[in-house]
């Protein structure tokens, strides 16, 4: 989505630094090193801000849905990783980790539906998408208030309760 094609220049910088980023995410995937995932991620949020920098005409949709889609990128990148640890083959884990990472992308999407509908932008789903995007936004700060609260009272993370 960042590659610029209005010129020559343009593209070179564009196609170099994201094919930089994807050689940083292939090698934090294939050496194994998770503190690079964050670097990938970073370098791609990055490159987008340049792309919107240049092209200077920022979008609030598409910034909400480049925003899940690095959270995905993030998400996904870890769990390619963390599931070549021994004793991460159970059929529950990985299933547990799929609907975790399926409910963020989709509670992010109902988020960028509902900033949608604060900034006053028509939304084509009506009462329906707005209703569903509230319920999203909502979900999602019971999401982050609960990790937030295990992690204060020191309480570890344990699916199988």
């Amino acid at each position: 989505m960042s590659l610029d094609l209005r010129s020559s220049g343009l593209s070179f910088v564009s196609g170099t630094f994201g094919l930089l980023c994807l050689l940083v995410l292939g090698a934090a995937l294939v050496l194994a090193r998770p503190g690079w995932i964050a670097a990938a991620v970073g370098l791609l949020a990055l490159l987008y801000l340049g792309h919107t920098v240049v092209e200077d005409a920022a979008n609030p949709t598409e910034l909400g849905l480049v925003s899940v889609g690095l959270l995905l990128v993030g998400e996904l990148a870890q769990w390619s990783m963390d599931g070549r640890l021994a004793g991460r083959y159970e059929t529950g884990i990985h299933l547990s980790r799929a609907t975790g990472i399926a409910l963020l992308g989709l509670l992010g999407l109902g988020t960028v539906a509902l900033s949608q509908v604060a900034a006053g932008v028509p939304i084509p789903g009506g009462v329906g998408a707005i209703a569903v995007a509230m319920a999203a936004s909502v979900a999602l700060l019971g999401l982050i208030s609960a990790v937030a609260l295990r992690r204060a009272t020191g309480e570890p993370f344990d699916d199988r309760r």
